[in-house]
């Protein structure tokens, strides 16, 4: 409990902008650069921009600003109470807290801790600092004995309110004059809040952040010979689609797209310049420049069975799941075949779709679907969460299912043996819908083709 109390503590702040310098960063990337991708690079001051966009807003960018703000007061706190903090006081601290967590019987010990949340040692200390000298200043306003304990919740109620008797400002962005939040004579600046943001945005996503960047800036450039008012023009077609699709989903009534973005912390007047809205319209654009109407015929004539097996004729069906495996054990209590002999006896029950549902519900063992009566979804010819030698028997030929082919099965498939119950047919779509599909696709093709993921380098890589 005491350990857990004191990495609280010690969590609750964070370093000024200068100790985000103790994150590792990649040999290979120059000084200035947050990631490349190929030949394409991404600065840290249009990093940061794109970071306090999508996530200076959010709950984690107003925790982050919070923190910090609340870091630099005790500082200043610390300064007027004249209390002076020598490096022994923090190690003395830290070295307690070794001993807990070696008490308590945890692997790794404090380095496993830090490595596993991404902080450096020298980044932990200045946070212990800072917790430090919250709890020296707390116990001493409360009177509170040396050698008591003072509860995080009574250490934070204090600063609260010596903050807020000395007037707390949070501006609106874009922060015009460079200042982000004040408290009386203190205050935080944008830049140290986003080198401060990005220790507090979780990896994945700020490689997330780095790679959509990069893909705008790669898709841009493959398209030189349009006019930047073109581009723009394709951003606002863009926008609207995103809005249109948002209000048609019933589960968004009464919200509107930009409602929502700022919800998560994407400030509404920012989303024209938000790379993934960005490199989506100018996929867009490429499709629609390099193609056109005629091309997406072609395109779909020389790949008709790849696009035909994916969005074409479908049909919905109901599984019964039993799990086996080659050798039976613990967690596979059947073999293959003895699976396959316990289906061969249910299939001899199944006269109908309400005998299959009615066995599905009780004796499947793939939860998801047994809860609904064994309903998995529409399946195509060409989709390869059902074994193929399913799909080839429910879609043995062009004419309408036969009766007594809506059941197949016994078939073996990843971790176990299935009978199906093949239900409705759904026609193939118009050569309208079938053209959106070959739009998409082609669409994921140049994005794929300009980036990804794995070519993208970070300022995060270890």
């Amino acid at each position: 409990m005491r350990r857990a109390v004191l990495l609280t503590v010690c969590l609750a702040f964070a370093p000024a902008a200068p100790a985000f310098a103790q994150t590792t960063v990649a040999a290979e990337l120059p000084a200035g650069i947050a990631a490349r991708g190929r030949d394409s690079e991404l600065g840290f001051a249009e990093f940061d921009r794109l970071m306090l966009a999508r996530h200076g807003e959010g709950e984690t960018g107003r925790a982050a600003l919070k923190h910090l703000l609340n870091a630099r007061v005790l500082d200043a706190l610390a300064k007027e109470a004249k209390l002076v903090l020598g490096e022994h006081d923090v190690q003395k601290r830290l070295d307690q807290i070794e001993k807990d967590i070696a008490a308590s019987g945890e692997k790794g010990g404090l380095s496993a801790y830090l490595k596993s949340n991404g902080i450096s040692l020298a980044t932990f200390k200045e946070f212990l600092r800072l917790g430090i000298i919250q709890e020296t200043l707390a116990r001493r306003a409360l009177g509170i004995p040396e050698g008591k304990p003072v509860s995080g919740e009574s250490q934070e109620l204090w600063l609260d309110q010596v903050m807020g008797a000395r007037g707390v400002d949070y501006p609106a962005p874009p922060w015009p004059d460079g200042v982000a939040a004040r408290c009386g004579d203190v205050s935080v600046t944008v830049d140290a809040f986003a080198a401060h943001l990005r220790l507090q945005v979780d990896r994945a996503t700020l490689r997330e952040d780095c790679f959509q960047a990069l893909l705008a800036k790669r898709l841009r450039a493959r398209l030189p010979a349009l006019t930047d008012a073109a581009v723009e023009r394709a951003v606002d077609t863009e926008l609207a689609r995103r809005r249109a699709e948002f209000a048609a989903d019933p589960k968004n009534q009464g919200l509107s797209y930009e409602q929502a973005a700022a919800a998560t912390g994407i400030r509404p007047e920012s989303l024209r310049d938000d790379p993934a809205v960005r490199a989506a319209a100018l996929a867009h654009l490429w499709v629609d420049t390099t193609w056109g109407a005629d091309g997406l015929k072609r395109v779909y004539q020389d790949e008709r069975a790849h696009f035909d097996g994916r969005y074409g004729e479908a049909y919905r069906v109901r599984i019964l799941f039993l799990r086996a495996a080659v050798l039976k054990n613990q967690l596979n209590p059947r073999s293959f075949e003895e699976a396959e002999r316990e289906l061969g006896l249910l299939r001899a029950e199944i006269k109908s779709e309400a005998d299959f549902k009615r066995l599905a519900a009780t004796r499947s063992e793939d939860v998801p679907t047994r809860d609904k009566e064994g309903l998995f979804d529409w399946i195509t010819r060409g989709d390869e969460r059902l074994p193929g030698d399913a799909r080839s028997a429910i879609f043995r030929d062009g004419s309408p299912l036969a009766d007594d082919r809506r059941l197949v099965g016994p078939v073996r498939s990843s971790g176990g043996v299935l009978l199906i119950w093949v239900g409705d047919r759904r026609a193939p779509p118009p050569w309208e819908t079938m053209a959106s599909y070959v739009h998409r696709e082609l669409r994921k093709r140049i994005m794929d083709e300009a980036l990804v993921p794995a070519d993208v380098n970070t300022f995060l890589e270890e």
